[in-house]
């Protein structure tokens, strides 16, 4: 399904010099001489000398793609997160509208795989139907809308947050997008290894549009990498994109408008509910511009074929075992070299995270977390910023100009740790133990409608863009500030009684991580109030 799109969103390697704990208890609390290879000179090779028993007695499992420690502690996470839902779904009555029941109806329901199978794409139908209806450029761009709100990409991406130029205030952004494999560069690129991957995408589309019994499987896979092929080309590379300046393109409705005339903004926007909005940051102009000319170049059987790829894509995970199978075996091992699916149980807590993870979030909280784990990081965060502050006086190749005004921006920086002080309101989303792809649009539906819902009210800067159980951090450029979850405060990360060195070398490393990004080649962009703005001389 669509994911909601996030500003920053970074994960950070670490050094294994502190090991992780065996079950759930900690074996040590500090740095663990078995990891360590000690026939390897330091000097010569840091990183296996700290490492290397650690890594020769931990190959990745054959169901994941990388193996270190962010991923050595989900593991241990996840025992925990299965524990919580595995006592929610065996509870025999919840009241109606419940955190538990719905919890426990979105659990069992993806874990029923028998009536999931039995189901088939029945749960889709109504919207294969809509598509199949369509005959005039109005209803297209009605079909592009009702699929965005019911978290389907396709075409073109739609979402609202902040405004990068004025970061209290919400915006609605459109940019490229229209196809399924990761990168532009994966559709035009002529080595082997893209045109193997073209060749096994073809194939895979045609299997999955069979298995969802629609016929002429093959041909219709020819339409659709060809119309991919050209939104692709269109498209702009991954390195413009982290262009900022180039990205941002405030333009008043009747702009985009003229960029596209044959699309009914109007209506589209009328649809996604952000009726009246005057001005929208069209981040790719060129690319809308190329859109006005598909929408008259392919037939409406184009765009019917084009389109229901699109929803047995996004829907795939979540209907029959067959469909799902052939999804992993193109998304999981052709483009990620995973060998095999991850147990049921872990695939749907990933599920319940990407669509009503603050749910299971707030009970994680109140049975993991330690508020003594907190104050003591916030304090490694202080004094992290101090040395940080320090450094950049020290610079002997920025001007004071600049270091006043990055001084400034560092001093503005805020931090959040552990959990969000304001959780969401699920109280009108309906969950219920019917089909388990319904479930997964009607949570989409209702991220995508708090989302839009954002639009002509204040910034919240409460709000959160990570779960407090996930195990990461990031730094936020439009609100300045750095954020740790609650699961990362935790072994290898953090030791509530080790030694100060094993903590700074360990969660130290990811706030100093995390800090550095206000400054690196994105987050320097960006002033301290979060708006995009260039406070550098040109020298520096």
């Amino acid at each position: 399904m669509q994911k909601k799109i996030i500003i920053v969103l970074t994960a950070v390697s670490l050094v294994g010099i502190v090991s992780l704990w065996a079950g759930e208890k900690p074996i040590g609390a500090g740095i663990e001489v078995k990891d360590m290879d000690k026939s390897i000179n330091p000097r010569n090779d840091l990183y296996h000398y700290a490492n290397g028993t650690w890594i020769k007695n931990n190959p990745v499992p054959a169901e994941e793609a990388r193996w270190g420690s962010f991923n050595e502690l989900k593991k241990q996470n996840d025992n925990k997160l299965k524990a919580i839902i595995e006592t929610i779904a065996n509870e025999k009555t919840a009241p109606s509208g419940s955190t538990h029941q719905k919890l426990r109806d979105f659990y069992l329901s993806a874990m029923d795989t028998n009536f999931i199978d039995k189901q088939g794409i029945n749960p889709i139908k109504d919207k294969m139907a809509m598509i199949q209806a369509i005959s005039t450029k109005d209803q297209l761009m009605n079909a592009v809308a009702d699929l965005h709100t019911n978290g389907i990409s396709t075409m073109f991406g739609f979402y609202v947050t902040r405004d990068i130029r004025k970061s209290d205030q919400n915006i609605c952004y459109v940019g490229q997008g229209g196809f399924h494999l990761p990168d532009r560069d994966y559709y035009l690129n002529d080595d082997d290894r893209s045109k193997d991957i073209r060749t096994a995408y073809k194939k895979h589309v045609a299997k999955m549009l069979t298995l969802a019994t629609i016929a002429n499987g093959d041909a219709r896979a020819e339409t659709i990498l060809a119309m991919e092929t050209e939104f692709a080309k269109v498209c702009k590379s991954r390195v413009d994109l982290r262009d900022q300046e180039k990205n941002y393109n405030k333009l008043k409705v009747e702009e985009l408008k003229a960029l596209s005339p044959d699309v009914n903004w109007d209506n589209y926007l009328n649809k996604v509910g952000a009726a009246g909005v005057k001005e929208i940051v069209v981040r790719q102009p060129e690319f809308f511009k190329a859109l006005n000319g598909f929408y008259n170049k392919y037939s409406f059987e184009d765009w019917k074929t084009y389109l229901t790829w699109h929803l047995i894509d996004n829907t795939s995970n979540y209907l029959s075992s067959d469909l799902e199978r052939e999804d992993f075996n193109f998304n999981g091992t052709v483009l990620s070299g995973v060998a095999e699916m991850k147990p049921r149980w872990k695939i749907v807590l990933g599920s319940i995270d990407d669509n009503i993870g603050e749910m299971m979030g707030e009970i994680y909280v109140e049975k993991y977390f330690s508020a003594d784990s907190k104050k003591r990081v916030q304090e490694m965060v202080d004094y992290i910023l101090e040395v940080y502050k320090s450094r950049i006086k020290q610079l002997d190749w920025m001007s004071e100009e600049t270091k006043y005004k990055a001084l400034d921006k560092l001093r503005m920086f805020t931090t959040k740790l552990g959990y969000t002080n304001k959780w969401k309101d699920y109280s009108k989303l309906e969950i219920n133990r019917d089909a388990y792809a319904t479930n997964i649009m009607r949570c989409s539906k209702w991220e995508f409608n708090f989302m839009v819902s954002k639009l002509g009210k204040p910034v919240d800067r409460t709000e959160w863009q990570m779960l407090p159980h996930t195990i990461n951090a990031y730094y936020d450029p439009t609100l300045n500030e750095i954020v740790f979850p609650a699961a990362i405060m935790q072994p290898p990360f953090f030791y509530a009684n080790a030694d100060d060195a094993v903590n700074y070398g360990a969660i130290g490393a990811v706030i100093g991580h995390e800090i550095s990004h206000g400054f690196d080649d994105q987050g320097s962009k960006y002033d301290g109030n979060g708006n995009l703005s260039n406070w550098w001389t040109d020298d520096d």
